[in-house]
């Protein structure tokens, strides 16, 4: 029995080194500050200790789930409650659109009578091209 615990103690810790290493590895080459290298290493060995101590405990298994889910949630909520949630960039892509239409309308109307259909097309592709950057771009801003 003890060597089969040993060997499973050392598939834990190995299988749980060589990630975190990997993962903080790949953040100090993308985020090149030590402290945030170190901050996610740190993070890493918290969540896998938190893993190995819920597996240790297996008859607490799912009130020690709850707890760290309510803990993660909890943490997630505060780091996040000033981040602005108005639809500001709606309202100025919306803006930008009425603006573009106002304009080719009024450019539209002022036309002589001897211009084309052809340039009344073009104005039109022109305001749907334009109206389709900007759906873009809020669609973009919203994700």
């Amino acid at each position: 029995m003890q060597a089969t615990d040993t060997i499973r103690e050392s598939a834990i810790w190995i299988g749980s080194y060589v990630p975190s290493k990997l993962i903080t590895g790949y953040a100090k080459a993308i985020l090149k500050k030590k402290i945030v290298t170190l901050v996610v290493g740190g993070v890493l060995v918290l969540f896998y200790a938190y893993l190995y101590i819920l597996l240790q405990l297996e008859d607490y298994a799912l009130l020690m789930g709850s707890i760290g889910l309510f803990a993660v949630l909890s943490v997630i909520m505060y780091l996040t409650r000033r981040i602005e949630r108005s639809d500001s960039t709606i309202r100025q892509s919306t803006s930008v659109i009425r603006h573009s239409l106002k304009f080719h309308t009024s450019a539209a109307s002022g036309q002589k009578n001897g211009q084309s259909d052809q340039r009344k097309e073009t104005n039109e592709r022109r305001t749907s091209n334009v109206q389709h950057r900007i759906l873009q771009r809020r669609t973009v801003s919203i994700e």
